[in-house]
């Protein structure tokens, strides 16, 4: 049995004086990565996009994961020592944390149902596809060029990314979570940029025959560009760290197709329908601005702001 092995495995690390888990950090805020910040990718500057080594765009259905492991086994500690109660906690949260991954994997399970309508797009929807459409898209799309995954980039700077999309349960809204490497040039660090992009909730009343049409071009489109703007704010924000702007944090409002988010972020952008934020987790996120979080109006009119460094 699985638990027994895991049982074997944590007694034998206490006895034996070792520990098989990384201690955890504690206080403090994950402020996101910390990798030197990469020269401005300017308007005329070639880059290379290197395609995903998966084949398939990866799509799946919005889930919360707030009651996974609720309803799971409660533990009595019947220990003869200290050493023996901490390897009974021990053992407790990996049987807990089993229990979750398992509870998580059948909620994942069932919210990846709401793609049943669009598997016949989602299956023939390649990377490929994706990235010459996400690379017309960019603001400096007419200098960039994509490579398959064994070629050199040689000396100009290379660009990867492995996009992941949820559509949400009301098929409103697509939502793309992608980290973004940027390599200036060969041999040095590369920039880490975690983004999340939500895409505007769309108002169709027919939702499915929205996304479904032209043979799912709707839904393609709306894919890339998604994926541009995480790109454009991953160059921009390569400025924006070598500026040391702190804008203060305040508390954001959005919708993520028909339900209300909140975050506690830094607005690094706003051109009136979109703000740019960074979260206090560090991940940078373009959201679609409320009438709360759009700036002060003039004559009426929302002000952009641009806080966030400019190409």
């Amino acid at each position: 049995m699985i638990w027994r092995r895991l049982v074997t495995v944590v007694f034998v690390a206490i006895t034996a004086g070792g520990f098989p888990f990384a201690p955890c950090a504690l206080g403090g805020e994950d402020r996101g990565d910390t990798s030197p910040a990469a020269p401005a990718l300017g308007t005329g500057s070639n880059w290379i996009l290197r395609l995903p080594q998966a084949e398939r765009v990866i799509y799946r259905g919005v889930v919360s994961f707030d009651d996974a492991g609720t309803g799971t086994m409660a533990l009595m500690y019947p220990a003869p020592s200290a050493g023996g109660m901490l390897a009974a906690v021990l053992t407790h949260g990996l049987l807990v944390g089993a229990a979750k991954d398992d509870q998580k994997a059948k909620l994942q399970t069932a919210a990846n149902n709401v793609l049943g309508p669009y598997k016949a797009v989602l299956d023939n929807f390649d990377f490929r596809d994706l990235m010459r459409r996400a690379l017309r898209k960019t603001a400096n799309g007419a200098n960039g060029k994509l490579i398959d995954p064994p070629d050199d980039a040689g000396s100009e700077m290379l660009v990867e990314s492995l996009p992941v999309f949820s559509l949400t349960q009301d098929q409103k809204a697509i939502i793309l979570d992608n980290v973004v490497s940027i390599t200036v040039r060969r041999n040095t660090p590369a920039a880490i940029h975690p983004i999340r992009v939500v895409s505007t909730a769309q108002s169709e009343t027919d939702i499915v025959a929205f996304w479904m049409r032209n043979d799912g071009e709707k839904l393609k489109d709306e894919s890339a560009r998604l994926v541009a703007l995480s790109f454009d704010i991953a160059f921009r924000n390569v400025v924006s760290e070598a500026d040391n702007v702190t804008p203060p944090y305040r508390t954001i409002r959005y919708q993520e197709g028909a339900a209300e988010k909140i975050e506690r972020a830094q607005v690094l952008s706003n051109d009136c329908s979109r703000l740019v934020i960074r979260t206090l987790r560090g991940t940078l996120m373009s959201v679609p601005a409320s009438s709360e979080t759009t700036t002060t109006s003039v004559g009426g009119a929302c002000k952009a702001t641009a806080v966030l460094g400019s190409q």
